[in-house]
């Protein structure tokens, strides 16, 4: 069996002032999981880290909103960034593709606010939130609907179906979460889909849209959602514009690879983890 290491030897999220520290250590612990167990989807989760460490720590309030993991396979990338923010246990993490967990490969309905649909098949992410976001607005409820999808997902059309649908409704509380790390399942996005521009898409069908990390760090830009607007927003996210793991973001070859040792020890240096997360790196050594 596996061990884990001793929360009293991690530095919570909430002790950094720095985003960049709290992905760097959300990456550290999710390349630690995906050596150990493998079939993680590595870039996907390297994306999807960046991301929900920057909504964690900026906008999203458990106690109103709701999250949608679209992309389950970046199943990985959740469960290490709800640890460092203290929303699940060292138990759940450390049961990642065990039998009967439910921190399985793909994301699960089990885990709250944080999850409120269990995913694995594209495309039904945004679907699936606009109908939460619809409800909240007819019952007069509070609180957001953020939606993760990859930019591979967004080939499948059921995904602009819905967009057309939260348009419609002027879902100004649905917030979409482009994963735009520029790689797909066998493909980059631009062998798959030109040059075509997701920013431009998600304004022809009404949304207000955004670009992030395209000239700058996704750790220094900030997921505004207090702005007012009639209509659902999307925000691009370029997350391998500044990488974070340069030897595996925006490479096909790690949707599906599982790190080595040698890998592992290579990403390290990457992420400066030895400084950055020592509590993850003591604890791989006992492995």
């Amino acid at each position: 069996m596996i061990k884990i290491w001793k929360r009293n030897k991690i530095r919570a999220a909430d002790e950094f002032n720095s985003l960049s520290l709290i992905i760097k250590r959300s990456l550290t612990s999710m390349l630690i999981l995906a050596h150990l167990r493998g079939d993680a989807h590595v870039v996907s989760c390297i994306g999807s880290v960046q991301i929900l460490c920057n909504l964690l720590k900026n906008n999203f309030n458990p106690n109103v909103d709701n999250l949608i993991i679209s992309k389950g396979h970046a199943a990985l990338a959740l469960y290490s960034t709800l640890f460092e923010f203290k929303a699940i246990s060292k138990d759940q993490l450390n049961n990642f593709r065990k039998e009967n967990s439910d921190t399985g490969i793909h994301v699960s309905n089990k885990h709250g606010s944080y999850s409120r649909l269990s995913t694995g098949s594209l495309g039904h992410g945004i679907g699936f939130g606009s109908g939460i976001a619809l409800a909240k607005k007819v019952k007069n409820l509070p609180g957001n609907v953020y939606v993760l999808v990859g930019d591979g997902e967004l080939n499948e059309g059921s995904n602009f179906e819905a967009l057309q649908f939260a348009s419609s409704k002027k879902l100004d509380n649905l917030i979409v979460l482009v994963d735009h790390n520029e790689v797909q399942s066998v493909a980059t996005y631009q062998e798959v889909s030109s040059d075509s521009s997701l920013h431009k898409k998600f304004e022809s069908f009404g949304f207000k849209s955004q670009e992030l990390g395209k000239y700058k760090n996704m750790a220094n830009e900030v997921i505004d959602v207090k702005t007012p607007s009639i209509s659902p927003k999307a925000f691009v996210c370029f997350t391998s514009r500044f990488p974070y793991i340069p030897s595996m973001q925006g490479k096909v070859l790690w949707h599906y690879r599982k790190p080595d040792m040698k890998d592992l020890n290579h990403a390290f240096i990457e992420l400066n983890s030895k400084e950055s997360a020592p509590d993850y790196c003591e604890w791989l050594e006992t492995q």
